[in-house]
């Protein structure tokens, strides 16, 4: 992104953020959109997937209520329009239920090398 632009937003004191789907692996995102949205030169890419509205089954045994790979496919799609505009993806939680145990089957993932990029920086923030 111009400089310019950049300095406009500033003092404009504005963010864009772009959320590419309303629950992370929940359903795919749809792409056409997602440009659509990053045309739009957000200032960042962010997503949520956890949740107590997948009911007290997935809840109770720690489990996801969506696919994996459609996770790990939407975190792909995020990732790398990150890296490509050079803006920072913010995920706030993951696996549907945001247990520990569902947020740690992605940072282990082969993302990064399936996706062709330099590794990203991971940051967990929360209670441990």
């Amino acid at each position: 992104m111009p400089l310019s632009i950049q300095h406009q937003r500033s003092a404009n004191r504005t963010l864009r953020i772009v959320c590419p789907n309303g629950h992370l692996g929940f359903a795919p995102i749809k792409t056409g959109s997602f440009q659509i949205g990053l045309a739009a030169e957000p200032d960042l890419i962010c997503a949520d997937s956890g949740s107590c509205d997948v009911g007290p089954g997935p809840l109770g045994a720690d489990t996801s209520s969506s696919p994996r790979q459609w996770q790990v496919d939407d975190l792909e799609h995020m990732l790398l329009a990150a890296r490509r505009l050079g803006m920072p993806m913010i995920v706030g939680s993951a696996g549907d239920t945001g247990s520990n145990s569902r947020v740690d089957l992605h940072p282990g993932s082969r993302l990064p090398a399936r996706a062709g990029e330099v590794p990203h920086r991971l940051f967990l923030f929360g209670g441990r």
